[in-house]
């Protein structure tokens, strides 16, 4: 049976989880030159109620319970994002990003609707599992939901402008064969990882924060944790769910 692209439309939309969002907080912070996001479920603070505030066991105690969370499904997504080395469309590089089974969309669309203009794929290395995720928003999302604009090779220059210069995605590792020995520009777009992707504020996007404040004044008054003690804490949370997931996680998008 043939799928519609509207069907496919109609099913990413359904996949979307904005209508749960009084239950998660979006923990964001900028570290290292980048920001990094963690979708979680609020009652996920129940597990760190009895953490120390000593730093030195951050790592070892964080790891355990985050191994452990595949049990009880409170951590949903993390993604860290920076600014790329060429201007790109001025969109930020997803540098790390991966999704429990059926979080995905939500993230992708919650992270690109934070800034102005959207995100790119990572210039370096993009999972086939991350890559199938930008060929569905670019075939499938349909444009009045998600806007899409090409970006120009930074060594070919087919366009004039040069705002839009940049890297190929994944080191053009996907890009077709013929790319190789006849390269052009239409060629080069038909990677969708050569596009940046942007839409405007999801909604609900005032609860994640209202959310995220709930959990830090929890852990800053049942715990006693600091600002700085938080931000380091989920940090840790969100690369150590990165590296939890392997390439049995359902719908799960991986880029190093």
């Amino acid at each position: 049976m043939k799928i519609t692209r509207k069907q496919l439309s109609d099913l990413i939309v359904e996949a979307l989880h904005f209508d749960k969002f009084d239950k998660c907080a979006l923990f964001k912070s900028h570290a290292r030159g980048d920001d990094y996001y963690l979708l979680f479920n609020i009652d996920f603070i129940e597990r760190l109620k009895d953490m120390t505030t000593d730093p030195n066991i951050y790592d070892s105690y964080l790891r355990d319970v985050v191994y452990e969370d595949e049990h009880y499904g409170y951590l949903y997504g993390m993604m860290s994002v920076g600014n790329p080395r060429s201007p790109c469309n001025a969109a930020k590089q997803v540098r790390l990003a991966a999704a429990a089974d059926g979080w995905g969309p939500t993230l992708y669309d919650t992270v690109m609707g934070d800034y102005q203009f959207g995100i790119i794929s990572d210039r370096g290395t993009v999972s086939p599992d991350a890559f199938n995720v930008y060929d569905f928003y670019l075939k499938n999302r349909d444009d009045n939901e998600i806007t899409k604009y090409p970006l120009d090779s930074k060594i070919h220059q087919w366009t004039p402008a040069s705002y839009d210069d940049c890297a190929a995605g994944g080191r053009g590792l996907y890009l077709p064969d013929e790319f190789n020995y006849s390269p052009s520009y239409d060629v080069y777009k038909s990677d969708p990882l050569n596009w940046s992707y942007n839409r405007g504020k999801v909604p609900n996007r005032e609860v994640l924060d209202n959310n995220w404040n709930y959990v830090k004044n929890y852990l800053k008054s049942q715990v006693g944790f600091d600002e700085a003690s938080i931000n380091s804490i989920f940090r840790i949370i969100a690369i150590t769910f990165f590296e939890s997931l392997d390439e049995t996680t359902p719908f799960h998008e991986v880029q190093k």
